[in-house]
């Protein structure tokens, strides 16, 4: 019997050492109450107790075996015509903010044309001078300043959504209503492109 059970400790620490085992990180046994009144196990037969298997640290696989990916940017199409183009343009209802002594204003729309400049875009309305509109990032422009009548201070936020859609926010503060912010939701059509 007891040649059985050292065979089977040696077969254990002959499989166990060929086979890399994880690390193992012993945990203290805890602490309990033993209970005084037990019976002792009949003893075994001593044996020796087997020794503890030490493992290499693996490494890790080098950098250059892996292949190696390089983060690209898309680019974004630019919607602008290369040319002026005609537009037409609807807004939504005025929504008005703040405390507002006056009433509604009706803003501006209808046909819109959009003119390309280096950095830039000028917008020309009903209104009696055009719009001179920054770049902010391909296909977003913006104007804030006065409105071209001097009546008050104008925000515009034109995205084009594609080469045929834009859309457009408009916020206007009156001189004569200060408290009060008018804003609008823009969305334009492509009519045609100037030759």
């Amino acid at each position: 019997m007891r040649k059985l059970f050292l065979l089977i400790v040696m077969t254990m620490l002959i499989v166990g050492c060929a086979t890399p085992q994880p690390t193992v990180t012993p945990t203290p046994p805890s602490v309990a109450a033993q209970p005084t009144n037990t019976v002792a196990p009949s003893p075994l037969p001593p044996t020796s107790a087997p020794p503890t298997p030490t493992l290499a640290p693996t490494t890790a696989p080098s950098p250059t075996s892996a292949p190696t990916q390089v983060a690209t940017s898309v680019p974004i199409a630019d919607f602008v015509s290369a040319k002026s183009s005609v537009w037409d343009f609807a807004q939504s209802p005025d929504v008005m903010s703040g405390t507002c002594a006056k009433g509604a204003i009706l803003p501006p729309y209808g046909l819109t044309e959009l003119a390309p400049i280096p950095n830039g875009l000028i917008m020309t309305t009903q209104e009696p001078s055009p719009y001179n509109m920054i770049r902010v990032r391909a296909n977003v422009y913006s104007y804030s300043g006065p409105s071209p009548v001097n009546d008050g201070a104008v925000t515009l936020n034109l995205t084009f959504s594609n080469a045929n859609t834009v859309q457009m926010t408009r916020a206007f503060v009156p001189k004569n209503d200060p408290n009060c912010t008018h804003s609008y939701m823009y969305l334009g059509k492509l009519m045609w492109v100037n030759p």
